[in-house]
């Protein structure tokens, strides 16, 4: 099954070498899992020179890749029940 879905799944993290450092080594230890699964992952260096542009500029790019994704798939960009649910979820926290 893994398998399967590996030849379906790419995965991009945000990286940001500036960062928390615990969280990078979280993502070092994602990618090295992911890799042993045959999954691809590839990771890609928040850019911008400050917090603030790199956030604005890769939330930009997100966006616009969520949206290219949800075209290229047949599926609405804006109604996901997944985020719905998982909104719905953590309000109630």
């Amino acid at each position: 099954e893994t398998a399967r879905l590996a030849q379906n799944q790419h995965f991009i993290f945000l990286t940001d070498p500036t960062g928390d450092r615990r969280l990078n080594q979280r993502f070092n230890v994602l990618t090295e899992l992911l890799l042993a699964r045959g999954f691809a992952v590839e990771p890609m260096p928040l850019t911008g020179a400050s917090t603030w542009s790199k956030i604005m500029s890769n939330f930009t790019l997100a966006a616009w890749t969520a949206l290219a994704l949800a075209k290229h798939g047949g599926v609405d960009p804006v109604a996901n029940p997944s985020v719905a649910d998982f909104k719905h979820r953590v309000s109630t926290l």
